[in-house]
């Protein structure tokens, strides 16, 4: 089984404001960033949809792979290994019985991460962001481009 490293990254100028995403992925010494942006959104926006573009993307690997993405927000972390039980369940809504927010994203993330997750290995781990991780650094900075480049618009 092969494996490969994924790291994402979101970020806003403002909350709400203009946005970006970005994900690295690494796999034998080579890197790949993918990024973009939204013109009006939240950060917790912009780390959702970073998840989700990477997942994407995961999903399309044909062969059975070890997946390690890392991730900065443990809103992103929270919501697939501890919530989501609960939200599906109660059906997006929180203990509270309020909407879950960001419900959309969720609702497509959530059955892809699961998929992928009986089909490969999927680890999800915290990296504390500013930590001078060279590849967190990467997607931070290439996130907050992004956002600049809808600001200075």
């Amino acid at each position: 089984m092969i494996s490969l490293d994924i790291y994402t990254d979101g970020s806003c100028i403002g909350n709400p404001g203009p946005g970006g995403w970005a994900y690295c992925l690494l796999l034998d010494n080579m890197s790949h960033v993918v990024s973009g942006n939204k013109e009006n959104t939240t950060n917790n926006v912009m780390e959702l949809t970073a998840f989700l573009e990477s997942i994407k993307r995961i999903d399309k690997i044909k062969r059975r792979v070890e997946v390690n993405i890392y991730i900065d927000s443990q809103y992103v972390i929270n919501g697939c290994t501890k919530w989501q039980e609960g939200w599906v369940k109660r059906e997006f809504k929180t203990a509270n019985k309020s909407p879950v927010k960001n419900q959309e994203l969720w609702r497509e993330i959530l059955p892809l991460y699961n998929k992928l997750n009986e089909k490969h290995r999927l680890n999800l781990y915290w990296v504390k962001a500013h930590t001078g991780n060279k590849y967190n650094e990467v997607v931070d900075s290439d996130a907050y481009n992004e956002a600049s480049k809808i600001k200075g618009k």
